[in-house]
C-alpha cells in the first residue's frame, strides 16, 4: 500500500510541475518566478554491476557469445557470404577494444554521479532514492 501512495504522490508532483510549465508559457524568456524554487535535473546514479556469489562460475561473462550481426541496414546490400565472414571478422578483432572502452565510459559516468550526488542534501539524496525506487517497482510490476 506504501508503494501505491508514494507512486501517486510521485505522480501528483509530476503533473503539478507539468501544468506549472504549461502556465510559464506566457511569461518571457528567461524570466523565472520569485515563488518557485529551480530544481536541478539529477541524474540517477547506475546500479552496481552485481559481482557473481564466491564459488559460482564467472563463464557467462567469459563466455560471451559472439552474435554475427551485421550493422543496421547492411542486411538490406545483398552481401555475399565471403563480405559478411569479413565484417564478423572485423567486429571480432575491434570487439575488445570497444568493451575496454565501454568500461572506462561506464567508470567515468559513475564518477561524475557520484560528483554530482555530493552536491545533493541528505533529504534530497533520499528523495532522489524513492524516485529511483518508485521507477523500479514500476519497471518491475509491467
Amino acid at each position: 500500500m506504501k508503494k501505491y501512495v508514494l507512486n501517486a504522490l510521485l505522480l501528483l508532483m509530476a503533473s503539478a510541475q507539468l501544468v506549472g510549465l504549461a502556465q510559464d508559457t506566457t511569461k518571457p524568456a528567461g524570466v523565472k518566478p520569485a515563488d518557485k524554487p529551480v530544481t536541478p535535473v539529477v541524474k540517477p546514479t547506475e546500479k552496481p554491476v552485481e559481482k557473481p556469489a564466491e564459488g559460482k562460475s564467472t563463464e557467462k561473462a567469459e563466455e560471451k557469445k559472439t552474435t554475427n550481426r551485421l550493422p543496421s541496414n547492411y542486411g538490406k546490400l545483398a552481401l555475399t557470404d565471403a563480405q559478411k565472414s569479413k565484417i564478423y571478422g572485423v567486429q571480432d578483432k575491434h570487439e575488445k577494444e570497444i568493451d575496454g572502452l565501454n568500461e572506462k565510459l561506464k567508470a567515468a559516468k559513475a564518477k561524475r554521479d557520484a560528483e554530482i550526488e555530493a552536491v545533493l542534501t541528505p533529504a534530497q539524496k533520499k528523495a532522489l532514492k524513492e524516485i529511483i525506487d518508485a521507477k523500479e517497482d514500476a519497471k518491475d510490476g509491467k
